[in-house]
C-alpha cells in the first residue's frame, strides 16, 4: 500500500482531490472526522481534555462541546498546545489502525494539520494543494457562507504557503477547474508509483 498525505490550507481544494482518489478505490481517511471520533464521550482523549480544561467543555450529554473548546483555544496558544498534545497522538494512532486494517492498494490521509500532528510519519509521500489567496477567499465564502472578514480571519490563522512548500514532497496549484487539478494529481501519482519523482 502507498500512503499519500494530502494537505493544504482551507479553500485550496484538497478535499476535492481526496474524493477523486476515493472514487478510484483508495482508502480515504478524513482526519477531521477522526479528530471527532477520538474525543467521543468516554474516550481516553476526552477524559484527558476534561482533566486539563474542566467539565465545562462537555455538553449536557457528556460529549465534547466543540464550540466551547474552540473558544478556549482560539486566542490562547498554551490551551491550543494542550489540546493538540492530547488529541494529535490519538488521531495518529487511529489513522495508523485504519491503514493497517485496510487491504486497499492506496490510502489517502486528508489532514489539514498533517505535519503539525506528526501524521506525515505514516505517509510514503506528501502532497500539498495550494491556490491563490483570492481564489481561496472566493471558495470559502461560497462554501461556508462566511463574509469576507470572517473568511480572511480563518485564512490568516493558517500557515503561509511556504510552510507547505518546505515540508511536502510535492505541491500542486489549484486555481483552475477541478478536472485540471485531478489530471495533474493523477500524473504526479503515476510518476510516484513509477519512481520517477
Amino acid at each position: 500500500m502507498i500512503v499519500i498525505g494530502l494537505t493544504g490550507p482551507t479553500g485550496a481544494g484538497k478535499g476535492l482531490l481526496g474524493q477523486h482518489w476515493q472514487q478510484q478505490g483508495a482508502l480515504f481517511i478524513d482526519t477531521d472526522r477522526v479528530a471527532r471520533e477520538v474525543v467521543q464521550a468516554g474516550s481516553p482523549a476526552l477524559n484527558e481534555l476534561v482533566a486539563a480544561f474542566g467539565e465545562e467543555i462537555l455538553d449536557e450529554n457528556g460529549a465534547l462541546d466543540r464550540r466551547c473548546m474552540a473558544a478556549k483555544v482560539f486566542t490562547d496558544k498554551d490551551a491550543k498546545d494542550t489540546l493538540e498534545r492530547i488529541t494529535h497522538p490519538a488521531i495518529f494512532r487511529r489513522c495508523e489502525e485504519l491503514i493497517v486494517a485496510s487491504d486497499a492498494s492506496m490510502a489517502v490521509l486528508d489532514a489539514p494539520l498533517l505535519f503539525e500532528s506528526g501524521c506525515d510519519r505514516l505517509c510514503d509521500v506528501t502532497l500539498a494543494v495550494l491556490s491563490s489567496p483570492q481564489t481561496r477567499l472566493q471558495r470559502i465564502t461560497a462554501r461556508d457562507g462566511l463574509d469576507e472578514a470572517r473568511a480572511l480571519m480563518r485564512m490568516n490563522a493558517q500557515p503561509p504557503d511556504t510552510f507547505y512548500r518546505d515540508r511536502a514532497t510535492h505541491t500542486l496549484m489549484n486555481d483552475g477547474d477541478p478536472e485540471e487539478l485531478c489530471r495533474a494529481a493523477d500524473a504526479w501519482l503515476t510518476a510516484v508509483k513509477e519512481g520517477s519523482v
